[in-house]
């Protein structure tokens, strides 16, 4: 989303000052490619979206307007933090641009009527970047709230800071954009230069916060284990869901109601194998969220099941006696789809570099000598 329109731009101003629109089908068949290779998260997340919580990616502490950077903290602020993006100036975190950097895209700025009269080649795509950087920037900024409350896509991206990935690229672009101007000693030794005053300015964001020393063992076990079962973010609960578990289930299936032994349990990512010794009719209760496509079988046959009110979980009745039931997350048609389409996109990418590959060893320049014949 953020560098998707800047890609475009790029090839429109591309093809206008190269003339070479032959390479349209080209840049067509590279983006297509590009998309198939990401198609298996992307089609999901936009056709099927409706399904989970996204709602809050926008509202609360996601809200785009708590985020906005000042032009203290783009331009002169050195500040440099560990902590998190907050609500006004006092962020713990740093949205510097750089002394250097914006310094740099200044200078630039000075050398466009040369590149337009010496360096045409370079004018346009120099003038785009320029323009590009104070555009994003100042998206980054509170005065662009307007932009962002009408153009609602925005919204998505949550922190308006974010475009700041878009800002050094840009700068550092039109740094490089300099010294392609003129190639003599002096701008080489200002280039060396350039990058040490950059290292020796920020050598003191290059430390660790601190460092833990943690075992796995305690990772995965007492309140640092409960809190990595418990806590996550909306847009991944799913609709049956209205809220996230306060905390970690029993086991990965519990008896609700009547006399059930559960043994043999295997579970996975997307599937969940146990055996049911039931005395009496029970409900069983999976502790996994229900989601289109979970399919429960009860001994090779498929029955219905229903979830809970409190947290959106697989429940379902076993008749009494020994049973052996699977639980297991079908695919969507769109997910099968978008694999595919994302395999075939890989295998794609792997034969065009054989390919490449077996081109080049075959104009290696190896020859034979051809062999001494005997004269008669």
């Amino acid at each position: 989303m953020i560098f998707s329109p800047l890609v475009f731009l790029w090839t429109v101003l591309f093809l206008f000052s190269t003339k070479n629109f032959v390479r349209i089908a080209k840049l067509i068949v590279a983006l297509f490619w590009g998309l198939s290779l990401a198609a298996f998260f992307s089609l999901p997340v936009l056709f099927e979206k409706q399904l989970v919580h996204v709602e809050t990616l926008t509202i609360g502490y996601f809200n785009f307007l708590a985020h906005f950077a000042d032009l203290n903290q783009l331009f002169i602020s050195r500040f440099w933090g560990y902590g998190a993006s907050t609500w006004g100036p006092e962020d713990g975190m740093s949205f510097q641009i750089g002394w250097l950097h914006w310094g740099m895209v200044v200078l630039a700025f000075f050398l466009l009527p040369i590149f337009f009269a010496k360096k045409r080649h370079l004018f346009w795509p120099t003038l785009f970047s320029f323009l590009v950087f104070w555009l994003v920037a100042f998206m980054t900024h509170l005065r662009s709230n307007f932009l962002w409350s009408k153009i609602e896509i925005l919204q998505w991206l949550q922190f308006p800071w974010r475009f700041l990935a878009l800002v050094i690229f840009c700068a550092s672009f039109l740094s490089g954009a300099i010294f392609v101007f003129n190639k003599k000693l002096i701008f080489t030794i200002f280039a060396i230069v350039l990058v040490v005053a950059v290292i020796f300015l920020n050598q003191e964001f290059f430390r660790v916060e601190k460092r833990l020393y943690i075992s796995d063992k305690e990772k995965f076990s007492g309140k640092d284990w409960q809190l990595q079962i418990t806590a996550g973010i909306f847009d991944y609960l799913p609709k049956s869901a209205p809220k996230p578990p306060g905390k970690p289930p029993s086991g990965p299936v519990e008896v609700l109601r009547g006399e059930a032994l559960i043994v043999n349990l295997a579970s996975s990512s997307a599937s969940l194998n146990f055996k049911v010794e039931a005395q009496k009719e029970s409900e069983i209760r999976a502790n996994i969220f229900d989601f289109p496509n979970w399919q429960v079988t009860i001994d090779g046959k498929e029955v219905s099941h229903q979830k809970d009110s409190e947290l959106g979980r697989i429940t379902f009745l076993v008749p009494a006696g020994t049973h052996q039931v699977f639980l297991k997350l079908e695919n969507t048609k769109i997910r099968i789809f978008s694999n595919y389409l994302s395999l075939f996109a890989w295998l794609a990418v792997i034969f065009f570099f054989l390919a490449k590959l077996r081109n080049s060893l075959l104009s290696l320049p190896f020859r034979r000598k051809p062999r001494n014949r005997l004269k008669t």
